[in-house]
């Protein structure tokens, strides 16, 4: 085992990228920087001389390049010290038996046949003797019952291993409560598996989960103080994906991932749907009887297959993007709703909260391109056609402005619910477009109710 480097110091791995690297120092100088601990200088000090150390050769290619070096050196070297003072073996069999099995095999080593020399009869009786010996005691000692006397460790010598069949141990069972962790920035505990129970009490992110149960999309735990919660299924990944993302930026994360090209390979996958998509559109603006059939088609025609998704991280982004929403911070919306939809292109939620934090940032050609992948990937929900309208009209095509938001609200399972958001972004909005076609289609909507 190596000694600990200046990767363990910095908390990333050996293939941590410049930014990451950049970005974990400054989050552990902050943590341990001695302003933060006036009652412990001396320690807070000698941290920051370590964190110190770690970067200023982590953070220069030529140094750390000879630095892993080093550590491959390390590594080979341990190797080859291991290799030279192996354990001590077991007493070697006759020069010319055969090696013994592996561990988990039980067939004890047969010698090889060994030809002896004229005259030499005695020899070959003793070895057959002792042979025939050693493995009626192994089959004696395997096959002695459970409730014999225990051996202790330390009497398993070397000679006994050499002999006895070795137990067959039972494999490794997985944890009966799978543990997960908060991926939501905060995240409410309800007293019932229901979303409209009473909340009792607020986890932060990252706040590790041991699950009991799983109802209704609710997951059923222990809270530090013994009292049962459940938390929405939804704000919740698995803890070893909130240790991996916890101390990664959107901006490091999307910047890592946008080599995968997954984007683009998106819209190669739904190209062959343009046509029928484009036929949708046309039917919305010219109110056809046919555009729920015609939707209906693309729904079941449309088939993306994304590689290489990390659907752990769409929902930690995406969650984020809201949190940042919802909290008067649309820049920081926006690169998280990015980095959501770079972990899952095809994934419809990381590109309803991009299309959303495009359109509070000005980000009109994405918010075009986003409204084009989700007609065709979610062609029957409102959400889709919420952001098309928003879409259409900063387009100054008000017609299918207005059409696409009417579309929204027949698609809702709770239109009562969708006319109060859209009023809502109607008064938020600071593009009167679009401000005018949501009050349009809300007018047209209470004339049809």
């Amino acid at each position: 085992m190596i000694p600990k480097t200046f990767y363990d110091t910095l908390q990333v791995s050996r293939h941590a990228s410049p930014s990451v690297i950049r970005a974990a120092y400054k989050a552990l100088s902050q943590k341990h920087h001695p302003d933060k601990h006036p009652d412990d200088l001396e320690t807070a000090h000698k941290n920051m001389k370590r964190l110190n150390e770690a970067y200023e050769v982590l953070s220069h290619p030529e140094r750390k390049a000879a630095y892993d070096e080093q550590i491959e050196e390390l590594i080979a070297e341990l190797a080859q010290g291991a290799k030279k003072s192996p354990p001590s073996p077991p007493p070697a069999p006759p020069p010319t038996a055969s090696p013994p099995p592996p561990p988990r095999q039980p067939p004890a080593p047969q010698p090889a046949y060994v030809k002896p020399p004229a005259g030499d009869n005695s020899s070959v009786g003793v070895i057959a003797c002792v042979v025939i010996a050693v493995i009626l005691v192994a089959v004696v000692i395997s096959n002695r019952p459970n409730s014999s006397r225990p051996e202790s460790a330390s009497a398993i010598t070397p000679s006994a291993i050499s002999t006895r069949a070795p137990a067959v141990e039972p494999l490794p069972t997985a944890p009966s409560t799978p543990t997960l962790a908060v991926a939501a920035v905060n995240a409410n505990v309800r007293k019932e598996p229901t979303a409209r129970s009473k909340a009792i009490a607020l986890l932060a992110r990252g706040t590790p989960i041991e699950q009991i149960s799983n109802v209704n999309g609710f997951v059923k735990f222990n809270l530090p103080d013994g009292r049962e919660g459940w938390i929405s299924r939804d704000v919740v990944v698995p803890r070893a994906a909130a240790i991996r993302l916890g101390g990664l930026s959107a901006t490091d994360y999307a910047d890592a991932r946008a080599p995968l090209r997954g984007i683009e390979q998106l819209f190669t996958a739904l190209e062959p749907y343009r046509e029928l998509r484009v036929q949708a559109l046309f039917q919305i603006a010219t109110e056809s009887a046919h555009i729920d059939a015609t939707l209906t088609e693309l729904a079941s025609k449309v088939r993306v297959n994304s590689e290489n998704v990390d659907p752990e991280a769409a929902s930690w982004y995406s969650l984020e993007a809201k949190y940042n929403a919802d909290n008067g911070k649309p820049i920081d919306g926006f690169q998280s709703a990015r980095a959501a939809v770079f972990a899952d292109p095809s994934n419809v939620d990381a590109h309803v909260a991009f299309a959303y934090a495009a359109a509070k940032v000005g980000e009109l050609g994405v918010l075009k391109s986003v409204s084009v992948v989700l007609t065709t990937l979610a062609p029957n929900s409102t959400n889709t056609w919420v952001v098309m309208g928003i879409s259409a009209a900063n387009n100054n095509d008000n017609i299918l402005a207005v059409n696409s938001l009417l579309l929204a609200l027949r698609k809702s399972k709770n239109p009562k619910v969708t006319v109060q958001v859209l009023s809502d972004l109607a008064g938020r909005s600071s593009d009167p477009k679009v401000s005018q076609a949501i009050n349009t289609a809300l007018e047209r909507w209470a004339q049809k109710s």
